[in-house]
């Protein structure tokens, strides 16, 4: 044997324990929010009631009641569940609905209970259409027509939202670049930079202290209890900097620099750095000098990195 059972055991274990933690930091990663809320309401109604009143699934043309109060009765339940998730709970529920924290992980869940309530309503519309007395057999069918006819429409609208998305987000990227200004950084502040010697002070947990210029630092990116702090040195070398410090930390050392901020939950970012803007459909990402990794924008920021950048 080339491996041992123990081994072998062992191997799992690890591989099982990365694929997790892969899944759990998909789950986390951020997820755009709604950018036209009416449409995720009024899209999915009518999808519902075409694919049931044309196609008539799961044996609707043999039963005794019309096709179309069928599909009326669908298409009602579908405008009604998706209007109490798109308004009313994010309403009632700001702080979790926060797009800035909307996550992945929360975008499942929350279709995910959508679904379960389409389904109690359509298991109780049942008794409404054809004046019969509940059963909790039909609960489980009810949840087969759900599973079978959601994932459409589902998956139509978030493709249609990713593509609204990234046509926004690229529209909006190419009038920044337009009003970028190339020489916005070497003419208009670097010799003021320098002649006031503008310095960020990063102090860690070991109250270790580090000193970076201001016109020299890029961004900065956590790293779960870590920041990583991007800069150039005098000869314009690339350098970096593993700090054991929160984001908040990182915040409260650059707030005298007005244009250096926040523009992500992960990125601080250095706007007389950037060169090119880029979009997709999560939002912006900054190319600034130098560096070949580019620096998130999410959209709780977008609209404050938009103004700045274009003025």
């Amino acid at each position: 044997m080339l491996f041992s059972p123990k081994l072998s055991i062992f191997a799992n274990r690890i591989l099982q324990k990365y694929c997790m933690n892969k899944l759990l930091a998909l789950l986390r990663s951020p997820y755009p929010g709604l950018l036209q809320p009416w449409k995720s309401v009024v899209f999915p109604t009518i999808v519902i009631f075409l694919l049931i009143y044309l196609l008539r699934p799961f044996g609707i043309s043999s039963l005794k009641v019309d096709a179309l109060w069928v599909s009326l009765n669908a298409a009602a339940i579908t405008l009604l569940t998706c209007a109490v998730f798109t308004y009313l709970l994010p309403y009632l529920f700001p702080r979790y609905y926060d797009e800035s924290r909307w996550t992945l992980g929360k975008f499942f869940l929350h279709m995910l209970e959508l679904f379960l309530m389409i389904t109690v309503l359509v298991w109780l519309s049942r008794y409404w259409l054809f004046d019969c007395n509940p059963d909790i057999r039909y609960l489980g069918y009810s949840l087969l027509w759900v599973l079978g006819l959601a994932p459409i429409p589902t998956a139509l609208f978030m493709l249609w939202h990713h593509n609204l998305l990234l046509k926004r987000n690229l529209s909006e990227a190419l009038e920044i670049n337009n009003a970028l200004s190339p020489s916005l950084y070497a003419e208009n502040n670097e010799p003021e930079e320098k002649k006031e010697e503008v310095i960020l002070a990063f102090q860690d947990g070991q109250h270790t202290l580090y000193n970076i210029q201001a016109s020299a630092f890029l961004y900065a990116e956590s790293d779960g209890n870590y920041i990583k702090l991007f800069y150039t040195s005098a000869e314009g070398k690339l350098c970096e900097e593993y700090v054991r410090m929160t984001m908040k930390m990182a915040e409260e050392a650059i707030t005298p620099i007005p244009y250096i901020i926040r523009c992500h939950r992960a990125f601080i970012v250095n706007l007389h750095r950037v060169q090119k803007v880029g979009g997709n459909s999560q939002g912006y990402r900054l190319q600034l000098e130098g560096c070949k990794e580019e620096v998130l924008v999410s959209r709780a920021y977008a609209k404050q990195i938009k103004e700045l950048l274009s003025n």
